[in-house]
């Protein structure tokens, strides 16, 4: 049977079942209420008779007698305190006060109070009507009737099971008869399947069939055929062609939202100062040239983040190649070392390990020390750990750590921690990081626990 075929009959075979549960509860609710309605009303008319006996003797028990012994019915006579005056199946003196029971409430409000009830006794439930009345005597008194409703379960249980043989031996037929349709539809689907075949192939001739069972496939077949000889012309055309064009596009709004986050801030603090100086002529000799040199660091500031936005840029056009040469580790530890701490003065990186030779890409390892020492002096104010083992790089600080549902998200493009504004930050540094250590063929580890610091890691 085909594939298509199962998951139809399965997906009927579920929804007829829905269908039949379905249908099977709201006939059960209507036969249920149907069926209590008519008790009911047989209740109704039960307790008229009965007050006809009763009304002319002051003697209950004989006549409630007869009545539950003709009907089958459990009769309860109730004076206006709710004392059992008389009961056809239990003993009165051990049965509690039925003055608030329901159906004895309702009937006082009402024609008949009725209500239905589990009953412990008989494990059934019950159908209570209740009817107020005078005694022979014109006291008032309450009328009560009550009838086991398990009959109506049992008749829907009969019911059930016939409509369920019913629904099987439908679903037998059903499955024979698809069965035969299935073949008949799978040798179609392979004929079409064959010429597919031949297309993908590039074989755009081929003998037609004759006509199928059903006509759509012959339509199907037709369209096959026209397509293949579309296909043939642009094959043809095809081979003028031997470039596409790429899309650069990707992550233009990403670019934009960075680049006017992050170059706002300098430009507007250039700005400032410059017009400050030019407006002020008689500034002093000192804050003008600490003036100059804030416009002299957002000037570098906004020079980085171009180099860093056209490296990135690189990277994405799969534009740099790794140029691997014989460096020293030590060495160049020791040079990001210098380099930072002439950088960030009052910070101290301390470079552990023994001297080790690698063959790798200096430029782009160098960069990747650089931008994880930075970023550790950046995140902590205690000294920064630069560990060089006999297989693993390591930058170790004791800062602010980072949360566990960001440290997946820190390595991308363009990502910031939301708490973190330090200068120079387009979200590019890890990006370029994890981008440059899979030139080596190696990855950036990244461990860390909240409030205790951080240990970025590659193996190399």
């Amino acid at each position: 049977m085909l594939k298509l075929h199962q998951h139809f009959f399965v997906n009927f075979l579920f929804i007829s079942l829905l269908m039949m549960i379905f249908s099977g509860v709201v006939s059960f609710i209507t036969l249920k209420n149907l069926e209590i309605n008519s008790v009911r009303h047989s209740l109704e008319r039960n307790i008229i008779l009965l007050e006809n006996l009763i009304s002319h003797t002051s003697d209950y028990e004989i006549p409630i007698q007869k009545i539950a012994h003709e009907t089958g019915l459990r009769v309860t006579i109730i004076d206006n305190e709710g004392v059992v005056l008389a009961e056809s199946d239990f003993d009165k003196e051990e049965m509690n006060n039925h003055r608030m029971r329901p159906e004895v409430q309702m009937s006082l409000q009402e024609s008949y109070g009725f209500a239905i009830r589990y009953s412990n006794t008989i494990n059934h439930d019950m159908l209570y009507v209740a009817k107020q009345s005078l005694a022979f005597d014109g006291s008032p008194i309450t009328v009560r009737m009550a009838e086991s409703l398990e009959h109506i379960h049992q008749r829907f249980l009969t019911l059930w099971i016939r409509i369920a043989s019913i629904f099987f031996i439908a679903i037998a037929v059903a499955l024979i008869v698809s069965g035969i349709f299935s073949k008949k539809i799978k040798t179609e689907v392979d004929r079409i399947r064959d010429i597919m075949e031949k297309i993908a192939s590039k074989e755009y001739e081929w003998k037609a069939d004759k006509e199928s069972f059903v006509s759509e496939f012959t339509q199907i077949k037709n369209l096959l055929a026209q397509i293949a000889r579309r296909m043939s012309r642009r094959d043809k055309q095809k081979r003028k062609y031997e470039a596409k064009l790429r899309l650069k596009n990707r992550q233009q709004k990403d670019i934009i939202a960075a680049l006017s986050h992050e170059f706002k801030n300098p430009i507007a603090v250039i700005l400032g100062y410059s017009q400050t100086i030019k407006d002020d002529k008689a500034m002093p000799e000192a804050m003008r040239n600490k003036f100059l040199d804030k416009i002299d660091k957002n000037a570098h500031r906004i020079s980085s983040m171009l180099d860093r936005l056209s490296l990135a840029t690189k990277m994405e056009n799969h534009e740099i190649t790794p140029h691997a040469a014989y460096v020293e580790l030590h060495e160049l530890a020791d040079g990001v070392k210098l380099m930072m701490e002439d950088k960030y003065p009052g910070r101290k990186i301390i470079v552990e390990g023994e001297k080790r030779g690698v063959r790798v890409d200096k430029t782009m390892i160098e960069m990747v020390l650089i931008n994880l020492c930075e970023n550790a002096l950046k995140y902590s104010k205690e000294d920064v750990r630069l560990v060089i083992e006999a297989e693993k790089i390591s930058v170790i600080d004791k800062g602010q750590g980072i949360s566990e549902e960001e440290i997946d998200k820190i390595t991308k493009k363009f990502y910031r921690v939301e708490h973190n504004t330090w200068d120079n930050s387009l979200g590019l540094g890890l990006s370029i990081v994890n981008y440059m250590l899979k030139l080596h063929n190696t990855r950036l580890l990244i461990a860390s626990k909240e409030g205790e610091g951080s240990a970025f890691s590659f193996y190399i």
